[in-house]
């Protein structure tokens, strides 16, 4: 459903929880969706808190103290994004502490959000919510018609959920998100297959990229940047943050040793805790953090693009946002096995071993490629605004139907 389709009655007003804040250095899908929305509805963009009150005194005047006490800053008509601050602005650090901030702030949040849409006229909203852990307090405080949520991951395999009493707990927390939603959104078929045994409602909806700015790489001249200028050809490349977890450090430092002449370009943010663990070698470069803006600028000196994921009980669950970002610079790219790429194999190299990953890049090194325009044609058609459009369809159907049924 696009646009022009779309009717007054289409449009939303929706109290979005991010599971981050648009000062992150890395935006997902959270960021994304809740920006894309605001296109088409009214969004109040709740962010998770980054600063504490101690933050003020550093403003420049009144005007400025009173936005940041507020938290209020209206983007568009259609964007206004709330930025709270910490309760207790120090010694975060300690669990207790934390735990006692976290209380506070719920009941401050509940009492300002809801003050904010009343200001705002907010009627008939809609709760959007994606980090269940804390986002499930907010169901039902804001007098919503309905609650979407938005599934990226099988929360309950991250790492920090490997105490079993943890785990245990926030498979509880999310059984009770399903069944309280109205709708669910999920990103890979094998969400799909687990949530919908608690809750009918759920969705399809993969995950998309960032289609015009990374097609920069096929379709303009851009500049390459001097640190990877220098780097020796070819470049196998990867743009992502590492995480132990999700990248498959093993294949890395294999892949290193069985080509010395290929330099390994390892670009995005890490956890400091986990970069001694990192396999080293002359011809594996960790470039750390860049810009998202100059991103497509790096991809460019790329000869094939990597997607080295370790294949656990986590992954299995995971539609890497890199695919979409990769297919539409053109570029030739290798994969590690995903059950979420599967479908794509005509159009690139899926892999389940480690000899067949470098198999696979010796030969787009030595034949070439030609799937580059059915990759970026793809592409095209799984965008950010696409995806939304199909979320805003689905929710327009459900609220159709629950008409229905009232009449």
């Amino acid at each position: 459903m696009n646009d022009k389709q779309m009717n007054s009655k289409d449009r939303f007003d929706i109290i979005y929880m991010c599971a981050g804040s648009l000062e992150d250095k890395v935006w997902i899908n959270t960021h994304r969706i809740g920006l894309e929305l605001s296109k088409r509805n009214r969004v109040l963009f709740v962010e998770v808190p980054v600063r504490s009150y101690f933050s003020l005194f550093k403003v420049k005047n009144l005007r400025e103290l009173r936005q940041k006490l507020s938290g209020l800053f209206f983007k568009s008509n259609n964007l206004i994004i709330y930025k709270p601050l910490h309760i207790i602005p120090i010694f975060l650090h300690f669990g207790a502490i934390r735990k006692i901030n976290k209380i506070l702030l719920r009941f401050m949040l509940v009492w300002r959000i809801r003050k904010i849409i009343q200001n705002l006229g907010f009627k008939s909203h809609i709760l959007w919510i994606y980090y269940i852990e804390d986002h499930h307090y907010f169901i039902g405080k804001f007098k919503e018609q309905m609650v979407i949520y938005d599934c990226v991951d099988n929360i309950s395999t991250f790492p920090r959920f490997t105490i079993p009493w943890y785990k245990k707990r926030i498979e509880i927390i999310e059984r009770k998100v399903l069944k309280k939603s109205n709708i669910v959104f999920a990103t890979t078929k094998k969400l799909v297959e687990i949530k919908r045994k608690i809750q009918p409602h759920v969705y399809y909806v993969p995950n998309v990229g960032d289609f015009e700015h990374f097609n920069k790489v096929a379709t303009n001249n851009l500049s390459i940047p001097e640190d990877i200028l220098k780097i020796k050809k070819p470049i196998i490349g990867y743009i992502g943050t590492l995480r132990r977890y999700r990248i498959n450090f093993s294949l890395i430092n294999f892949i290193a040793k069985r080509h010395p002449e290929w330099s390994i370009v390892l670009i995005g943010p890490f956890v400091e805790q986990e970069r001694d663990t990192f396999p080293e070698g002359k011809n594996i470069y960790y470039l750390g953090w860049r810009n998202y803006r100059i991103l497509p600028n790096y991809i460019k000196a790329f000869d094939v693009c990597i997607l080295p994921y370790d294949f656990n009980n986590h992954t299995t669950y995971a539609f890497p946002l890199k695919f979409w970002e990769f297919m539409a610079t053109g570029k030739p790219i290798v994969a590690s096995y995903l059950p979420a790429l599967e479908e794509f194999a005509d159009l690139v190299p899926i892999v389940k071993t480690k000899e067949e990953f470098v198999s696979s890049i010796e030969t787009l090194l030595e034949k070439g490629d030609d799937k580059k325009y059915e990759r970026i044609n793809l592409a095209e058609k799984n965008t950010w605004s696409k995806r939304v459009d199909i979320m805003l369809e689905i929710i327009s159907s459900y609220l159709y139907s629950i008409k229905r049924v009232d009449s």
